[in-house]
């Protein structure tokens, strides 16, 4: 795993690719019951817009359009939050990886949700 390191050096856009590849492998060690493909088809579909929206949001313009897209980042990763608890308190994945991924998204999201309702509070010329 790569070091995601602290407040001070996130590399946001970064880790938002390295989370899409860390659930592609944590659902592909997932049972193939009913429970595991439904829980590993919504982590597949959700996990991958954190990263995917953190590289249109780099590249978007004028300052809203970005923040407009951080907002997308931040649904992507209330879903991905929600879809790795529910596949952790049902059972369906005992793995110390998803623990630890689960805690770094909730961390990483939490870092990511202040950040943009600072920016959303900052004057921005008309």
């Amino acid at each position: 795993m790569t070091d995601t390191g602290g407040a001070d050096n996130f590399d946001a856009n970064e880790w938002g690719k390295e989370v899409a590849i860390r659930v592609i492998q944590l659902v592909s060690a997932l049972p193939k019951t009913e429970a595991g493909m439904l829980i590993g088809g919504e982590l597949i579909r959700c996990a991958p817009l954190i990263g995917a929206h953190m590289e249109r949001a780099r590249h978007a313009h004028p300052v809203v359009a970005m923040l407009e897209e951080f907002e997308k980042v931040l649904q992507a990763l209330d879903q991905t939050r929600y879809w790795l608890q529910i596949l952790i308190e049902s059972g369906t994945s005992t793995s110390a990886d998803s623990l630890e991924l689960l805690n770094e998204v909730k961390q990483k999201g939490a870092l990511l949700t202040s950040r943009v309702q600072s920016a959303w509070s900052q004057p921005w010329p008309s």
